[in-house]
């Protein structure tokens, strides 16, 4: 018996049309999302009946949906002085520091967020190496922690780590992987502090903490969702669209699916028709768009 785990519960064929569409205004009453946070203790493998635990996220209601013209083509942006090659030391741990604070962290007041766009070139560049040697696949064990949509919610993911432990010395990344099914940005009010902090955790424990992709991670997405619009104002424009840039060229890099213990397996969007084997899975070359993507890519993201 195979357990399928996925990050979307909602209706694939609307989210379809919509990345069919790209540019079409979707009236926000069309969706509901049912984002998931699942812990699987290490006897759930040989007993399937074992999930111990499932918490839903807030929903999220009123969300963006606006529309605006972009280009993905870092070239085009004046911010090229940020392409330096190689991550500072301790630069996630100063993400780390900043943002890992499941029960007092506090939103800037201002909303400006606290990384500039050299720095974010830089994390991005440091967790980009990590995914670029890792499988399209993740083979993972048990014990391991489920996490599904975040959209930016970043306050949710501090109260699911002050409830459930968190990847810490001090709280339990020590016995226990954490894995994330994509959808981290996006209508959310923090989608930059999401996923800094789960790049910066992916460096510093690239063995225990795991991400495979969603279907907002990909750039005609979040540019009408939120995450590009959030980049500009919190950044500023250039930055703020280089940055935007550059988040999207690392979530080309992402695996697509995790396989726990053989027995449980992962994605973001779920098992579609054209998907028959982890092997079809495994042969899907990274880095990938959506643009050139496969109706397999689709089926594993929406």
């Amino acid at each position: 018996m195979l357990l399928i785990v996925c990050g979307k519960l909602h209706n694939h064929i609307l989210q379809v049309l919509l990345g069919l569409l790209q540019r079409a205004l979707i009236h926000p009453e069309m969706f509901n999302d049912h984002p998931r946070a699942v812990v699987i203790a290490r006897d759930a493998v040989g007993n399937l009946g074992g999930l111990v635990r499932q918490l839903s996220l807030d929903h999220f209601e009123n969300e963006s949906r606006r529309m605006m013209p972009f280009s993905n083509d870092m070239s085009s942006c004046p911010a090229k002085r940020y392409m330096r090659q190689k991550s500072p030391q301790g630069l996630h741990k100063k993400v780390l520091a900043t943002l890992l604070k499941p029960r007092n962290w506090i939103p800037p007041a201002d909303r400006r967020f606290f990384l500039d766009a050299y720095e974010v070139g830089e994390l991005c560049y440091a967790a980009e190496q990590i995914f670029i040697s890792e499988t399209t696949v993740l083979q993972l064990k048990a014990p391991i922690k489920v996490f599904g949509d975040l959209h930016g919610q970043f306050t949710d993911l501090m109260r699911l780590f002050d409830e459930y432990g968190f990847p810490s010395s001090a709280g339990d990344i020590t016995y226990i992987d954490y894995l994330f099914l994509g959808d981290y940005v996006d209508r959310g009010q923090h989608s930059l502090e999401t996923i800094t902090l789960l790049l910066a955790l992916k460096i510093n424990y690239p063995e225990n903490i795991h991400l495979i992709r969603g279907n907002h991670e990909a750039a005609d997405v979040n540019a009408l969702f939120g995450f590009r619009l959030e980049c500009i104002e919190r950044m500023g424009e250039n930055d703020g669209i280089w940055a935007w840039q550059r988040f999207n060229q690392l979530f080309n890099h992402l695996p697509l699916a995790a396989l726990i213990e053989q027995k449980i397996i992962c994605m973001h969007g779920g098992i579609g028709r054209s998907i028959h084997s982890v092997e079809q899975i495994e042969k899907i070359e990274r880095p990938i768009n959506m643009d050139a993507g496969s109706v397999v890519l689709m089926d594993l993201l929406w």
